[in-house]
């Protein structure tokens, strides 16, 4: 009870304290009014400058652009599907684009999330203060984050609060001021969301349409540009998702054509190549190339690797593959009676070395 009623007794007194100011602060005002103007403009003044400074301590440690571990992806020599390789989270990705930046990918992303990417330095003050207005009018909330500010949510992610829009602001000025805006679209490309626990065009575009990003279309890219709104509700592995990314994908291309980016022709040619296309088909590992892939896990582990941008083509034949399986279950039917418990089977290429089957352990 006795430290209950001090609370009360504090905090009665904090409120009169504070009412007291308040009072004595508005007396003043009525009788210095300029005076009043005067020391508001340098509390304010006062306010912002220690609000920056303790923005810029918060942001200090995240002008960078952070690694994340990539993704080993393994297919046999024909290019088909054998598996992800394994890593200590379960997000995917992260391939780094090698080269110059592919224009179709980029054009699209900055269509629709930030149109004037290439002429700010890191934030759209523009949209920023129309997205102030309309949240507090009560009209349709809008976000106004640029390419930079989504980059630095992603590379220290966390709830949405002003404060940490407001580090996100100045992150983004400082990270195109110190690397510029094609380090930083690159950036952003390798870590955007793409569902089904994917991070970045480069291996997205390998997941879904079994191409390198340099090859993708207008309609495949501006497909990929659409998943980052919400790439959880537009699955492209499942008919509901894939229809409302195709959706989005055509608003994307409309922008596109509006923008200039588009000629008629291109965009007529694209809406039709995005209404024929058919929804992507998860690759499934093989069932029996477990400790086929297994050994490769450990040899590119072994070798040091960890930077990815393309698939690893590897000598193995998924249809040798396929037949020593069902060489290998005959024989176990064959032998099992006489006490045999496991089988291995290898088959190398004689003129190349190059090991085109591997069954069993």
């Amino acid at each position: 009870m006795k430290e209950k009623e001090k609370k009360i007794s504090f905090k009665g007194v904090y409120f009169n304290w504070l009412k007291f100011y308040i009072k004595r602060f508005i007396q003043f005002m009525r009788k210095h009014p300029w005076k009043t103007f005067f020391r508001l403009c340098l509390t304010s003044m006062i306010i912002i400058i220690l609000m920056v400074i303790m923005i810029l301590l918060t942001v200090r440690n995240r002008i960078y652009l952070k690694s994340f571990q990539q993704t080993p992806f393994f297919e046999d020599t024909y290019g088909n599907y054998l598996s992800e390789g394994r890593t200590d989270k379960s997000a995917l990705g992260f391939w780094e684009i090698t080269g110059k930046l592919p224009e179709r990918i980029s054009e699209c992303f900055i269509s629709i999330e930030d149109k004037r990417f290439l002429k700010h330095s890191g934030v759209d003050w523009f949209s920023l203060f129309r997205a102030i207005i309309n949240n507090i009018t009560g009209k349709s909330r809008q976000g106004a984050s640029t390419i930079p500010m989504q980059l630095a949510r992603m590379q220290n992610p966390g709830p949405r609060t002003y404060w940490r829009k407001a580090c996100e602001i100045l992150t983004a000025l400082l990270l195109v001021r110190k690397y510029g805006h094609n380090a930083v679209m690159r950036q952003y490309l390798r870590l955007v969301p793409q569902g089904n626990q994917i991070h970045g065009v480069a291996y997205s575009a390998r997941r879904y349409f079994r191409k390198p990003l340099k090859d993708l279309g207008w309609a495949e890219a501006a497909l990929l540009a659409s998943l980052s709104k919400a790439p959880g509700k537009m699955n492209l592995f499942r008919s509901d998702g894939f229809l409302i990314a195709s959706k989005r994908a055509k608003i994307i291309l409309m922008k596109l054509k509006n923008q200039g980016n588009l000629s008629k022709e291109e965009f007529q040619m694209s809406i039709s190549q995005l209404k024929k296309m058919d929804m992507p088909v998860k690759e499934n590992r093989p069932f029996h190339s477990y400790h086929a892939i297994l050994n490769l896990e450990h040899a590119i582990k072994k070798r040091g690797k960890k930077t990815f941008s393309k698939p690893i083509r590897t000598c193995l034949d998924l249809g040798i593959q396929d037949f020593l399986a069902d060489v290998a279950i005959d024989a176990m039917n064959l032998y099992r009676p006489r006490g045999a418990g496991n089988i291995a089977i290898i088959v190398i290429e004689k003129s190349t070395g190059k090991v085109r089957g591997y069954i069993g352990s």
